[in-house]
């Protein structure tokens, strides 16, 4: 099922399915935010620092392939549906060992769900920073919040849930 390249595991099929290049390009900004190093091998994006060795493609249209290192030099290999790569990447960055992720049955983070949960303090955030990258050029500004962390960086809104429950998500803001 595996074919390896150098170190890392690849799918033995290249897909015929080329990855969406807004996913790509929220994934490398997500890789630099994160401090990792990331190269591409055909239809294959590879994340790489320390601690990970990620690996994504896109083998139908249905979703992506996730495989990751364990601390025991194995890989596991997640199937998730587009919306849940953000989640399951942000793990990885985060993470401290190289244990496996538990998955998380929650809900996926919008804004909405972030202004809901989060109330008049992030509603006046948001607005306050759309109103900001109309005059002004920002690359990072927390946003912050009590249940629900947000991040502004480098064109994307970043949600994260501090209980990890819901799901994270990465979301483009124009400026």
């Amino acid at each position: 099922m595996f074919r390896s390249y150098g170190r890392f595991p690849a799918c033995s099929k290249l897909s015929k399915y080329i990855m969406n290049k807004e996913l790509k390009s929220h994934i490398r900004k997500l890789a630099k935010k994160f401090n990792h190093e990331i190269e591409y091998q055909n239809d294959i994006v590879i994340l790489k620092s320390e601690m990970n060795k990620i690996e994504l493609w896109e083998p139908d249209k249905y979703g992506v392939n996730i495989s990751y290192n364990l601390s025991d030099n194995n890989f596991h290999k997640l199937k998730v549906e587009h919306e849940g790569v953000y989640d399951i990447l942000i793990d990885l960055f985060r993470r401290e060992t190289g244990s496996k992720l538990t998955l998380k049955n929650g809900v996926l983070l919008t804004i909405e769900e972030w202004i809901k949960e989060e109330g008049e303090f992030a509603k006046e955030k948001f607005e306050e920073l759309k109103k900001d990258l109309r005059s002004v050029q920002i690359e990072v500004r927390e946003l912050g919040g009590n249940r629900y962390e947000a991040e502004y960086y480098d064109g994307l809104l970043i949600l994260k849930d501090d209980l990890c429950w819901a799901k994270s998500n990465v979301i483009p803001i124009p400026s």
